[in-house]
């Protein structure tokens, strides 16, 4: 969905003077993916990015945590999860309608005024609360799927209106930013991962790679797409690389049996070069006329890993490696031509 864009330029002409801001970075304990990094009054941890003048974060490994400035806590992020929080198995995710958001109201916080939608290409809803003390609280609920919502918030008094404009519109899924060559947009890779017998485990599920753009009007969102819709549920995706010419973009994905590599984005979508599971793996370079002196094992672990595009964007190196019947580790180095026949797709590196 294309929509509205906001400008956020002018805030970072604000951030631009504001100095002496200290990367320090506080960590949840026993948070080993929840790192969080912070420069020129940009927040980023694994699960989002988003800008504010801050001293310090505190990301718990979960994507919640504090914001804090001169040792106060000015602001952070709930992480709501269906099952888990209250009030969220009564939202009607079918058809999308997020009034019922406002029942997700922190208990004791009174809401003031009504929702609103924030047009960013998001699925975010934003509402002011007040809490027990009077102090006025911003919200941003930002809709990742079917149970699972991140709260943004920040104290009114702690931040100017436009800082936190600025706040409400550099809101971004997902980390590893890769920009596209020669333009003004870039992708983001997220894998929400869920809680699993009461603990929050990063890397299950699929993963879902977002394709923004930014430019004087701020930061849209223009496509999302899910590792799943490949055939690849439950995958973590990683490593993006751009074709040099910025029109095709590759991934890596591990899943539990195997790891291969995938197009995400529809607008620069190919064939699936491999198998998306361990069987039939050498199919595509039997088509090509490879021939093999071995068997693969029963459980071969095959990875398969982009290395580089060719100067013509037509060409990607990558990596191969299996075990075969023996319990020996095969591997080697070949070129998958994009636009070949079927018959000639794979290549000798």
């Amino acid at each position: 969905m294309m929509a509205k864009k906001r400008n956020i330029f002018i805030m970072l002409a604000c951030f631009a003077a504001i100095v002496g801001i200290a990367a320090a970075i506080t960590l949840h304990a026993g948070a080993e993916k929840g790192a969080s990094s912070e420069r020129d009054g940009l927040v980023s941890c694994p699960h989002y990015s988003l800008r504010l003048p801050l001293s310090r974060d505190y990301i718990q490994n979960d994507g919640s945590g504090y914001f804090f400035a001169d040792e106060r806590a000015v602001g952070g992020v709930n992480r709501l999860e269906k099952g888990l929080t209250p009030g969220m198995d009564e939202i009607n995710w079918v058809t999308a309608e997020y009034e019922d958001l406002a029942a997700l109201a922190p208990a004791g916080e009174t809401m003031d005024g009504d929702l609103r939608t924030m047009e960013r290409g998001l699925n975010a809803f934003g509402f002011d609360t007040t809490d027990g003390r009077g102090a006025a609280i911003d919200h941003v609920f930002v809709v990742v799927g079917n149970g699972l919502i991140f709260d943004f918030w920040v104290y009114r008094d702690a931040f100017t209106e436009e800082e936190i404009k600025t706040f409400e519109n550099s809101i971004v899924l997902g980390g590893e930013w890769s920009r596209q060559p020669s333009s003004n947009r870039f992708i983001t890779l997220y894998q929400p991962g869920g809680n699993r017998e009461g603990t929050y485990q990063p890397n299950i599920g699929s993963s879902w790679c977002y394709l923004w753009e930014e430019d004087e009007d701020g930061i849209t969102l223009l496509e999302v797409v899910s590792t799943g819709f490949g055939g690849l549920s439950g995958g973590t995706a990683r490593d993006p690389i751009w074709s040099p010419d910025g029109q095709r973009l590759v991934i890596t994905v591990e899943t539990l049996d195997m790891t291969t590599f995938y197009f995400p984005l529809e607008r620069f979508q190919v064939e699936v070069p491999f198998p998306n599971n361990r069987k039939d793996l050498r199919i595509p370079f039997y088509m090509s006329h490879w021939e093999f002196d071995y068997t693969l094992a029963d459980v071969p672990r095959a990875v398969f890993f982009p290395l580089k595009w060719s100067d013509d964007s037509e060409q990607i190196l990558f990596h191969f490696a299996w075990t075969d019947s023996e319990g020996l580790r095969r591997s080697g180095n070949a070129w998958f031509v994009l636009d070949a026949e079927k018959n000639h797709q794979i290549q000798p590196a």
